[in-house]
């Protein structure tokens, strides 16, 4: 079971590290991006004016910063027909850089240094564009004495890129990218190209927009285009290609025109075309992965409406009865523990287990000049040498071995050395955590035996564990369409993941009584309701004190012995308690016929209070060690290959 759960969170782990380094997230959370704002103007040889404003969040303070400009017209893998002539420059004297520290302009109080001037950054080293490619240039930007940069900053770049249009025989083109990569991912962008005024009609104006899963693009007029996009994370880019009349454009230079049969107006719809219906198909695969995800959730909510009926649902007991007037069965409070609880040893049983050896005359309690009332109370626990404890099952041996002879003195132990044993030094704090440790395995140990649960399921899990197999696939599948059609997968595979960790809690913690376990835990619960309601029950007859000392061990596990006793106070005559042979219940519980706490509850007390002060006895330990040691339509899918790229870099 622990293997095939190990290999399921393997498999987990594993597709979470590819899922979080594949794209989904961008740059640093120490920067985070409010908005990039770029207004390109064209003029008419085909030169583009660029104003660009990133506001920015620093939660780090930061100090320098780079704005990459990739200027080189076409892309790496570009896919129709291009001309090696047809190149595009940085205009070098025409940039103007302005810097905003939270609402002030500090601009004259930056340094600037480019690339295209050898220009070196504030560690000495020339400026260059990271990573280092062709037709590259970079703005270093120093705001060491502008305050640094930390909370709200804008970043506004203006310069000019020559020869961005391209001109073919009967249509000119901008296709371009404004940056490719970034700190943080952007929350909102809006992209403004105008273009000279013309006399052509508005349907003239072609644009398509790309590399983005979120945006719009709109021809507002013949001369202006308009782009809204959100949430631009890493692996997307804004890219655009416009069409426009070549009229517009009569002084575009002869390098940036480009005649050749196999480019032309006719080619570049096509190719958008062809986009277009590539979007389209991801659109629609995307949809059915989608819906895909959630039919994954019905067929494993299928399957495990199967596991339940088949493995879970527990058997339908032959006793019906609201109520159970007698003890059900001899277990011990480890046993009723572990049948009542699923498996689990409650903290009780070890309250429960002492009681049950006092009753059993196993352990002697002394009354006689304590309070049985406050935290202060302090009673002793003598062991009984002359019972015969052949009867003792291992977990009470070594619980009285524990609290007799390396707690007490072989002989005798008082309620406050349990208490404090723990605290007295790290070792002795070592040694009473694993005394409780061992005290459960060694009860656990012994309720197995009893065979109260299904033995043969944990085999079983295995086999209905197979099913995560499907949400596997269904990931691995989710993947190969990332890949191919470079779709959004983030929420069917989160849907898979959470899938399979619900799914493997569920078989994981299926337990089930078996016919004779789930008949005796149908009437352990109608015997814990009668211990709480035999009060009101008329024909019921109290019994002696010696059967309620007995019950209330069982009430300590079933934890109802508080009302228990409360009701007792009421029902149960106090010569009663005065003339019998009780071992451990007393008229000292009570004050003005008044009801005050039960031993149970002290010993309770006394066992939480030791484990507290064990625990803190090692942290203690363990900071002073750790003190001496110190602390070290929108926008389709595809490419259209377009000019530009860089990005922005801060450190």
């Amino acid at each position: 079971m622990r293997r095939a759960t190990s290999a399921i969170l393997g498999i987990i782990f594993l597709i979470l590290y590819i899922f979080i380094n594949s794209g989904f997230s961008l740059g640093s959370n120490d920067v985070s991006i409010d908005s990039y704002i770029s207004n390109i103007t064209i003029n008419d040889a085909g030169d583009m004016r660029v104003v660009e404003e990133w506001n920015m969040n620093y939660k780090e303070t930061m100090s320098v910063r780079f704005r990459d400009l990739v200027y080189s017209k076409y892309a790496d893998g570009y896919p129709l027909y291009y001309d090696s002539n047809n190149t595009a420059s940085i205009d070098t004297n025409d940039v103007v850089v302005r810097y905003i520290n939270n609402g002030v302009d500090r601009t004259d109080d930056i340094s600037v240094g480019y690339s295209w001037n050898h220009d070196k950054d504030e560690l000495g080293y020339y400026i260059t564009c990271e990573p280092r490619v062709d037709y590259c240039e970079s703005i270093f930007v120093n705001t060491t004495f502008a305050g640094r940069m930390h909370d709200d900053v804008t970043f506004i770049y203006e310069y000019t890129i020559k020869g961005a249009v391209t001109q073919y025989s009967d249509i000119s083109e901008l296709n371009w990218r404004l940056f490719e990569y970034a700190e943080g991912k952007v929350e909102y962008a809006q992209i403004n190209v105008t273009f000279p005024e013309n006399s052509f009609d508005k349907s003239s104006v072609y644009a398509w927009g790309h590399g983005l899963t979120d945006g719009t693009i709109s021809i507002v007029s013949n001369n202006r285009v308009e782009m809204e996009i959100s949430n631009i994370k890493d692996g997307e880019f804004p890219e655009f290609r416009i069409l426009m009349e070549n009229e517009i454009f009569p002084n575009v230079e002869n390098k940036n025109t480009v005649i050749n049969n196999s480019i032309n107006k006719f080619v570049i719809l096509e190719y958008e075309a062809e986009l277009s219906d590539l979007y389209n198909q991801r659109i629609l695969i995307a949809n059915i992965l989608l819906y895909a995800s959630f039919g994954l959730v019905l067929v494993m909510l299928g399957i495990g409406v199967l596991v339940y009926f088949k493995y879970d649902k527990e058997y339908e007991a032959s006793f019906y009865g609201d109520y159970y007037r007698d003890l059900p069965s001899d277990d011990t409070p480890a046993s009723l523990s572990y049948l009542f609880y699923m498996e689990k040893i409650v903290d009780e049983t070890i309250t429960a287990t002492l009681l049950d050896l006092i009753r059993r005359k196993h352990i002697i309690l002394e009354t006689s000049g304590t309070s049985m009332l406050g935290s202060s109370s302090d009673f002793v626990l003598l062991l009984n040498e002359e019972t015969n404890r052949d009867d003792l099952k291992e977990y009470e041996s070594y619980f009285m071995n524990y609290i007799f002879k390396t707690i007490g003195n072989s002989s005798k132990v008082t309620t406050k050395q349990i208490e404090y044993y723990g605290s007295a030094s790290e070792s002795k704090a070592r040694s009473f955590q694993s005394f409780l440790k061992l005290f459960v395995k060694k009860a656990e140990k012994e309720a197995r035996s009893k065979r109260y649960f299904e033995s043969g399921l944990q085999n079983n899990k295995k086999v209905v564990l197979l099913a995560n197999i499907i949400p596997i696939i269904f990931i691995i599948i989710s993947f190969i369409l990332f890949t191919t059609y470079y779709i959004n997968i983030l929420i069917p595979v989160v849907i898979a993941l959470v899938s399979i960790g619900l799914y493997s809690g569920y078989v994981y913690r299926i337990k089930k009584r078996s016919e004779k376990g789930n008949e005796l835990y149908t009437k352990w619960k109608a015997f814990k309701n009668f211990l709480i309601s035999f009060s009101n029950m008329d024909d019921y007859p109290i019994p002696g004190i010696i059967v309620w000392e007995h019950y209330l061990v069982y009430a300590t596990v079933l934890k109802v012995a508080d009302e228990v006793m409360e009701q007792l106070h009421v029902k149960l005559p106090a010569s009663e308690i005065e003339e019998s042979e009780s071992t451990f219940y007393t008229r000292s519980y009570y004050r003005s016929n008044r009801y005050y706490g039960g031993i149970h509850r002290r010993f309770r007390t006394s066992f939480s209070v030791a484990k507290m002060n064990a625990q803190s006895k090692i942290v203690e330990a363990r900071n002073a060690r750790s003190s001496s040691r110190g602390f070290g339509g929108g926008f389709g899918g595809g490419s259209s290959f377009g000019g530009g790229g860089g990005g922005g870099r801060s450190r």
